[in-house]
């Protein structure tokens, strides 16, 4: 085994998509990818509804299925 210096701990969400929520006005969306093995979007979904109930900024957002994956609209 070698053995190596200087290396960073990884943060703890290092593999953890981020969405431009915060960038986007009401009419905007974006898209992602439907994961393997996932084939309703839950984490995706899920990730949507702790944004709308998480932060209280009166932005509202919605997901439907488009394609292969899955649209995010900001509504409001």
């Amino acid at each position: 085994m070698k053995i190596e210096s200087n290396i960073p701990v990884p943060g703890k969400h290092l593999d953890r998509i981020r969405y431009p929520f915060d960038h986007m006005a009401p009419g905007d969306s974006f898209w992602v990818e439907q994961r393997e093995g996932d084939e309703y979007g839950q984490k995706f979904r899920s990730a949507v509804a702790k944004r709308n109930n998480r932060n209280r900024d009166d932005k509202k957002f919605i997901v439907r299925r488009d394609g292969d994956g899955f649209r995010c609209w900001r509504v409001k």
